[in-house]
């Protein structure tokens, strides 16, 4: 080999190498490396982790679903029984799901903020009355899903039928997994009139976290904009919309004026406001 494929092999192994760093593959790859050239006693040891860690798709960041529990081993495995069940299917008597079709979380997402590395959340707490029904024979599937009486779990006024929070805007910090801080997303003004404790809202629409330290949020079916401390859920300030701003809000600097504007979608409308609008409504400083 002449000193100009040495050249151009070194570059292509820097390569290699360079992109294995990038993909968090590199363990595997060394791993192979050593499986190839050694006895088949010797395998590559896994990293370091908590016997119950389990953090990365795959069990670690390589991705090699390798756990170090042993409780349940070769002489046991013949023993196990059902602990416990997640999900129960629909049959065809009605059934209350939690969450119902629009969540949980919704089509808004999140927002996330780059330099504490949480991620914040907005959901809301609506079950679902759902049974299955018998296709005719010529349908590709035997059942299809639908609705009871009332599609979402509540009554006539909007009340879902179960214990607030019926909304929540939640702080995950990524670096640990841990909740940073959980409050009620929206009220009922008739609820708070009467002295209830805010108990959250349905909520569909998406925040977003800013450098100036405010989480801002439409979303609820309330009708309101809040701007929440990103720290502490603290709520800082809050409007009232011309209908419910079920949108993700946004943020620029106007180029004459030089001035930060937040704007959302106060359009209301959907299952959740019968007020219709078609407002875009801009809020800056004086």
């Amino acid at each position: 080999m002449d000193s100009l494929e040495k050249t151009y092999f070194m570059h292509q192994m820097a390569s290699i190498i360079n992109f294995l760093f990038e993909t968090r593959a590199l363990v595997q790859f060394l791993g192979l490396i050593v499986l190839m050239g050694a006895s088949s006693s010797v395998y590559l040891a896994p990293p370091r982790m908590q016997v119950a860690d389990w953090r990365h798709y795959g069990g670690d960041a390589g991705g090699m679903r390798y756990s170090r529990l042993d409780q349940i081993n070769k002489k046991n495995v013949s023993q196990l029984r059902v602990a416990w069940t997640l999900y129960q299917p629909v049959g065809e008597k009605s059934m209350v799901l939690f969450p119902g079709l629009n969540g949980g979380a919704n089509w808004g997402g999140a927002s996330f903020d780059p330099f504490s590395g949480v991620l914040f959340v907005n959901s809301m707490d609506v079950g679902g009355l759902f049974r299955l029904v018998k296709r005719s024979e010529e349908a590709g599937l035997p059942f299809a899903l639908r609705a009871a009486r009332f599609e979402f779990f509540w009554d006539s006024r909007g009340y879902p039928c179960q214990k607030p929070p019926w909304g929540s805007l939640t702080a995950i910090d990524l670096n640990t997994g841990e909740f940073r801080w959980r409050v009620p997303l929206g009220e009922f003004d008739e609820l708070k009139t009467r002295g209830v404790p805010k108990t959250g809202t349905p909520n569909i629409g998406g925040s977003m976290v800013t450098a100036g330290g405010l989480l801002f949020i439409g979303a609820t079916n309330d009708s309101r904009f809040r701007a929440f401390d990103k720290d502490t859920g603290e709520e800082l300030w809050v409007t009232r919309l011309p209908a419910s701003g079920m949108a993700s809000p946004v943020t620029y600097q106007g180029l004459k004026t030089g001035k930060q504007l937040v704007v959302i979608a106060a359009g209301g409308g959907n299952k959740y406001d019968k007020t219709f609008t078609g407002k875009l409504v801009a809020y800056a400083l004086p």
